[in-house]
């Protein structure tokens, strides 16, 4: 991960092995994210039943569809035969 700079000095680019393996780790376990999603489904839905506000349905319907979108990218990666090189992970 690079951090921004303090000084305002130019921030140095990072290596793209160091790429390739923050990216990996970013699509290594799908539990968090599935949770994550599912959850965030679950917790807005709630409140949109609670509040009956149309607004927060259609919050919903966003979190639903993205985080399909973000699956579906997911099973993507996972399904690669060969691992992750360097110029693969500006891709990702």
């Amino acid at each position: 991960m690079q951090l921004a700079s303090q000084s305002g000095e130019k921030d140095q680019p990072i290596s793209p092995t160091i790429s390739a393996a923050l990216i990996d780790s970013l699509f290594e376990t799908p539990g968090p994210l599935l949770a994550g999603i599912i959850f965030a489904a679950i917790a807005a839905a709630m409140t949109a039943l609670k509040t009956d506000s149309n607004l927060i349905w259609g919050c919903v319907a966003l979190i639903i569809v993205t985080g399909s979108f973000r699956a579906f990218d997911l099973q993507r990666y996972q399904s690669r035969q060969s691992a992750l090189a360097t110029d693969e992970a500006a891709k990702w």
